[in-house]
């Protein structure tokens, strides 16, 4: 029979053994990232090869559109990274508070959910999920899956170190991969570099991990976004997306994103970044430079056929869907009322306010591209000189009538005195 002392020692060498294997436990599920699970009561359907659909049959009857764009999606992103081996969980919400209840669930302590988040992603491999509003909820829920899978296709091919990929890099690849930058973000991008206001690679990232400040709300998330899928962009553009492939490969290997870069392409993402705002920047300028090729000229003068100086002419753009619409561009006469201005093409008002006792002038033109245009401005006088010349020259005229009636009438007294004298001697 074992002593009391042995029993103690027997249970605590129990202890310490199952305590030392719950370790492994322990930090296995602190590393495991969590991914949403649909409610009990959701329907599945495992009818596509790449996707299985979870759905709340209660709210949503057909679901033949989302399958659709999921396939239109798994095409997309398979071009760029090639076939995925996982089917992918789909989880379709059917209203904003049904997501957002989704991806919170067992999650106390979750983020507020944004009003105008309506897709996420989760996971990776077997595990990956994507949690989605219905297409009525989104603009475009084709690309918005793409977007989603691609992150869940980075993460499975980068192995063990899928979530040390720097932000910027895996929100804009899948920006790039999803169909690439709107017009509205584009013109956001051009409006930036026009004012030196494009982000390096830690200010985008900053963005992207700490969107929202405290004290300054939010913290260029959208300027970060845009930017991020333009550099890809222009990496895959400059250097091919087997690069960009082979760039996340090294990634995978050491997590060393610098090396990666430079081992494939002798730049790091700096260095990128600055190569991609001065591309950008230049191409504004010959942008500008061509859009400004067209030139009027001419000759403002006044009826009398006198030069003008000092008149300012304007003209402003009235092309409706350019983006020189509403622009003025200014021009001012010398002292030989000649003037010269470059602008683009398209409908123009023109205008010239009339100083110095001139009369207003306005009229329109077009111009077509590379046109070269004399556009002479004659301005009327307020009130006209001509009219107080002939008045003058009236009065002037009568003058010397009557001065002439007067000497005849001084000569005939004088004669007729002369006559009268002779007679009486």
């Amino acid at each position: 029979m074992m002593s009391l002392t042995g029993r103690l020692c027997c249970i605590t060498m129990t202890l310490i053994v199952v305590i030392t294997a719950l370790f492994p436990v322990v930090g296995a599920a602190a590393s495991t990232e969590f991914v949403p699970r649909p409610p009990c009561d959701f329907y599945l359907n495992k009818d596509d090869p790449h996707f299985n659909v979870y759905y709340d049959s209660t709210m949503v009857s057909d679901i033949g559109s989302v399958v659709i764009s999921a396939d239109a999606a798994y095409d997309a992103v398979a071009a760029f990274f090639g076939p995925y081996d996982y089917r992918v969980n789909i989880i379709l919400a059917s209203d904003h508070d049904q997501y957002v209840r989704i991806i919170t669930l067992n999650l106390p302590d979750s983020r507020n959910i944004p009003e105008d988040e309506d897709s996420s992603n989760w996971g990776y491999g077997e595990q990956g999920t994507i949690v989605i509003e219905m297409p009525d909820r989104i603009e475009n829920i084709t690309d918005a899956l793409k977007h989603e899978l691609t992150h869940i296709v980075m993460r499975t091919r980068l192995i063990n170190n899928g979530y040390a990929l720097p932000e910027w890099l895996s929100e804009g690849m899948a920006i790039y991969v999803s169909g690439g930058l709107s017009n509205d973000s584009m013109a956001m991008l051009e409006g930036a570099a026009r004012n030196d206001r494009l982000l390096t690679i830690s200010q985008m990232e900053d963005a992207l991990k700490h969107p929202i400040d405290p004290v300054l709300g939010d913290k260029d998330l959208s300027m970060a976004r845009a930017q991020s899928g333009m550099l890809i962009k222009y990496i895959v553009e400059k250097y091919g997306r087997e690069s960009v492939k082979q760039i996340l490969q090294n990634f995978a290997a050491n997590t060393d994103l610098d090396k990666a870069f430079l081992s494939q392409i002798g730049c790091t993402p700096d260095e990128i970044n600055a190569g991609m705002m001065a591309n950008l920047k230049a191409e504004l300028a010959a942008r500008d430079r061509q859009e400004t090729a067209q030139r009027v000229y001419g000759y403002v003068a006044g009826q009398d056929g006198e030069p003008i100086e000092g008149q300012t002419i304007l003209f402003t753009s009235m092309s409706n869907g350019s983006g020189s619409f509403g622009k003025v561009y200014r021009a001012v006469t010398d002292k030989f009322g000649y003037y010269d201005v470059n602008l683009t093409y398209g409908s123009f008002t023109v205008h010239v306010e009339g100083l110095s006792g001139y009369q207003p002038f306005d009229s329109n033109i077009t111009l077509a591209k590379n046109e070269v245009r004399l556009y002479n401005i004659t301005l009327g006088m307020e009130k006209l000189v001509s009219h107080d010349f002939s008045a003058s020259n009236n009065a002037a005229g009568d003058g010397i009538i009557y001065a002439l009636l007067a000497v005849l009438n001084l000569a005939s007294i004088l004669l007729v005195a002369i006559v009268f004298w002779r007679v009486r001697k």
